[in-house]
């Protein structure tokens, strides 16, 4: 299956699932602090909260890009952060391209 294409510009809805490394979800509704960093190709970095797609026992985590957030093209980083108690949790790194609008 082709992945489908991102431009800049573009409002997505990321969702992360967050599991442990069984591959067991982790029951979020407890998390004090949720956010997501964005790497960008210029090495700035922009954090945006991430919210609870459901009550947090699905163990999915919500952010929805505005159209002003994927505004440079080239290849993006993002990382999730939870924090349970009194300790934060990174998330995967995902990887994606953002091709230029036009």
């Amino acid at each position: 299956m082709q992945e489908p294409s991102v431009y800049t510009g573009h409002v997505l809805s990321l969702v992360f699932a967050i599991r442990d490394q069984s591959k067991k979800i982790i029951d979020l509704q407890t998390a004090t602090s949720m956010r997501v960093d964005f790497h960008r190709v210029n090495g700035a970095r922009k954090t945006a909260t991430l919210v609870f797609s459901t009550d947090g026992t699905d163990g999915k985590l919500t952010y929805t890009t505005s159209a002003t957030d994927l505004d440079i093209p080239g290849v993006w980083k993002a990382q999730a952060f939870y924090t349970i108690g009194s300790i934060e949790y990174p998330v995967d790194v995902v990887t994606f391209n953002v091709l230029p609008r036009g």
